[in-house]
């Protein structure tokens, strides 16, 4: 099959057997995709642009609000935390004083069918 190229006003290479109807829809389909491309590209700069300049909005004002959207007083955490603490040393204080003065009286006896330690027997 023998084609005749040729040049079009604009400068583009025109076959015989192309339309004006198909270079109008390529046309337009090569420019959604540059408008797609450019909407992708402006969705991710909006993006890296927003989590650069940080939380803005609610999550500025909950912040700037006092803590009043999200209770935080590291002072009390750790004041309570040191609270625990001394709670649990006095109970380990308590153990180890009855370990080391007290009679201790152990029984030893075999584990029950219902409990998940072994027995060391075999059935």
């Amino acid at each position: 099959m023998n084609m005749t190229s040729f040049k079009s006003e604009k400068g583009e290479d025109m076959h015989e057997n192309s339309s004006v109807a198909g270079s109008s829809k390529r046309d337009k389909e090569t420019r959604f995709h540059r408008w797609l491309k450019r909407s992708a590209a402006a969705l991710i700069v909006l993006t890296i642009a927003r989590v650069w300049l940080g939380p803005h909005g609610d999550a500025a004002q909950a912040q700037q609000s006092g803590g009043k959207a999200v209770p935080f007083d590291a002072t009390a955490q750790r004041n309570d935390l040191l609270e625990e603490v001394r709670k649990s040393n006095q109970i380990l204080l308590g153990i180890l004083d009855t370990l080391r003065n007290g009679t201790l009286r152990v029984e030893v006896q075999p584990a029950s069918d219902e409990g998940s330690g072994s027995t060391g027997k075999k059935k």
